[in-house]
């Protein structure tokens, strides 16, 4: 299974000041779009978790001194994995007959992460064989982007609008559809060393 923190979900937030809760609307300014990190993942068994995980919900459980940023840290992320990650693949694959990977997010390269990984979880790709620029082979990418496909045909007057109808499409996505898109890997890959390949015959 493949999993990953999807940064800073905005779509669907409606423009229209009008018919937008007044707590959001004289709210201040940011340089930047609030938004919100999820993480999940994707088997030939399903998604991971059963309901995907809310970075900011989770990190609500340490304390924070006032005014830091709440940024998930190599601690929390091994919390992560113990507390919500490995139950749910343990679930999914009792025989532990599967293999992990995570993003290339600095954070998962910490010793303290990848000691738990490897006391915890039976196969991990190691990172010299991922790759930043193979997004479009992997199967999570496409269900991001199925996410935002979808939030983009509402309209939402809140963020907990948004993480609502996130939850919805998660729980209506196939083990079928997973499996599809799991199993579409090698594909994928082939395609995706054609492609590389004729650009560097291009250069």
């Amino acid at each position: 299974m493949e999993e990953a923190e999807k940064p800073n979900i905005t779509n669907g937030i409606n423009e229209n000041k009008h018919s937008i809760p007044n707590e959001l609307s004289t709210a201040p300014e940011e340089k930047f779009a609030k938004g919100f990190m999820l993480w999940g993942g994707i088997s030939s068994k399903g998604l991971i978790p059963e309901v995907p995980l809310f970075i900011d919900e989770f990190l609500e459980q340490y304390e924070w001194k006032q005014g830091n940023k709440k940024i998930i840290n190599a601690g929390q992320y091994t919390d992560l994995l113990e507390e919500v990650s490995v139950p749910a693949m343990q679930q999914l694959f009792p025989d532990n007959d599967y293999i992990f990977e995570d993003d290339t997010s600095r954070i998962h390269h910490t010793a303290a992460v990848k000691k738990f990984v490897e006391e915890n979880i039976p196969d991990r790709i190691d990172f010299d064989d991922q790759a930043v620029k193979m997004d479009d082979v992997w199967p999570i990418e496409n269900f991001w982007s199925i996410i935002r496909q979808e939030l983009d045909e509402y309209v939402f007057n809140s963020f907990q609008d948004v993480k609502q109808k996130i939850v919805d499409i998660w729980q209506n996505f196939s083990q079928a559809k997973c499996e599809k898109m799991m199993n579409s890997i090698p594909k994928r890959l082939k395609r995706h060393c054609s492609k590389t390949r004729s650009a560097h015959q291009q250069i």
